[in-house]
């Protein structure tokens, strides 16, 4: 039985929009990181999204002998990040005039995976620009908060101040004309023990000159995302890309980011969810809605760093 045209199109729809959730980002290098890091996390519901952060040392610790009394104090190391739930949307519009020409079930799904394509690029170059940019307070604070709400120096970061807990903090500072030195001291800076920054981030002029700044010996790139067509180069143990929404003209950021604690959030049953398709009294077109509810969160400010307004690197 051949199922009504509102029926197939989004039956059809929600199948495809279904392969799609895995690999939406997969241009985007960010949020690319993040999936294969296993660091997209999914939540069934709540009234916000909680993230445990540990902000101090277990204060306990001590050398003793013999009989000596050992410190039984209790710790509480531990409190929560708290991060709202921000939901975005995508319309999605078929004319009657596209509904005729494309009657039947093969022209239905040609037309489907071409809005499915639409979706998911335009669902991954927003996620992305937010990502990359957004400090949470776009569009009367409904947008999600990027990394310049997360990694910044000094303010309150998932409701929990950074003059309450002095490990709650990145490192910032402006950058200018920054040297090789100069970023291999911040990612050391960044670093406690072996455990550093993965990933670097920052705009095409300033991956142009890093680049051009290591000598041919010098220059290694991570060959998984090569492969795949991202571009990069390696920085001590980082892997280094540019991305088209951090502007240049000397004003982009470079950021030094440790992917084990930064968290892209979604909603089980709001992440590229497909509405019905409803037509309206006074237009012949049916339109849905795709929508996703999520946001973009960290664990630890004090392993990511951020050098603001760099113009280019030296050696």
């Amino acid at each position: 039985m051949t199922l009504p045209f509102n029926s197939l199109v989004s039956t059809t729809l929600e199948h495809r929009l279904k392969t799609l959730e895995d690999n939406i980002f997969l241009d985007r290098p960010f949020l690319r990181w993040l999936t294969d890091r296993g660091h997209v996390k999914t939540y069934s519901g709540g009234t916000d999204i909680r993230q445990p952060i540990v902000l101090s040392e277990n204060s306990s610790f001590q050398s003793f002998t013999k009989y000596e009394t050992l410190n039984l104090t209790p710790q509480n190391p531990f409190t929560m990040a708290v991060y709202p739930w921000k939901s975005t949307a995508i319309s999605v519009a078929i004319s009657g005039e596209e509904e005729d020409m494309n009657n039947g079930e093969d022209g239905v799904i040609d037309l489907v995976d071409a809005l499915v394509e639409n979706a998911k690029e335009s669902a991954s170059a927003n996620w992305n620009r937010l990502a990359l940019t957004s400090d949470g307070t776009g569009n009367g604070g409904k947008n999600p908060q990027g990394l310049p709400a997360l990694v910044k120096v000094g303010g309150t970061v998932g409701g929990v101040a950074t003059a309450d807990a002095a490990t709650w903090d990145s490192l910032g500072g402006t950058g200018g004309a920054v040297t090789l030195a100069t970023l291999d001291l911040r990612y050391l800076q960044t670093s406690i023990g072996n455990v550093g920054p993965d990933l670097e981030l920052t705009s095409r002029e300033n991956y142009a000159s890093y680049i051009s700044a290591l000598t041919p010996q010098l220059r290694f790139t991570n060959t998984k995302y090569a492969e795949a067509g991202c571009e990069n180069a390696k920085h001590m143990g980082a892997t280094v890309f540019y991305d088209a929404d951090l502007v240049d003209a000397g004003t982009s950021p470079w950021y030094m980011l440790n992917s084990k604690t930064l968290y892209l959030y979604k909603h089980s049953k709001r992440w590229m969810s497909v509405g019905p398709f409803i037509k309206p009294a006074d237009q012949d077109a049916r339109f849905s809605l795709i929508i996703s509810r999520g946001n973009i969160g960290i664990s630890s400010r004090r392993l990511n760093s951020v050098f603001t307004a760099v113009s280019n690197v030296t050696v």
